[in-house]
């Protein structure tokens, strides 16, 4: 399987992806760990809120979104 973590300014808004990149993980919950591991780096360089993931062998449906804690 294939996803995409995106980094949002505002995750009430799925058009506000500040950053994005591919992960290399097979499984949502790995996924997941993997954009919360980047967490800081996606808030210190681009003001990042939280995250979506795509599910990109489904039609690029958003599977999880998730907010940082501050």
């Amino acid at each position: 399987m294939s996803y995409r973590i995106e980094y949002l300014t505002e995750t009430t808004d799925e058009g506000t992806v500040c950053h994005s990149m591919q992960s290399s993980c097979a499984d949502l919950d790995s996924v997941e760990r993997e954009a919360f591991a980047n967490a800081d780096m996606a808030k210190d360089r681009y003001g990042a809120t939280g995250f979506q993931i795509r599910h990109m062998n489904a039609v690029d449906k958003v599977v999880a979104i998730a907010e940082f804690d501050d």
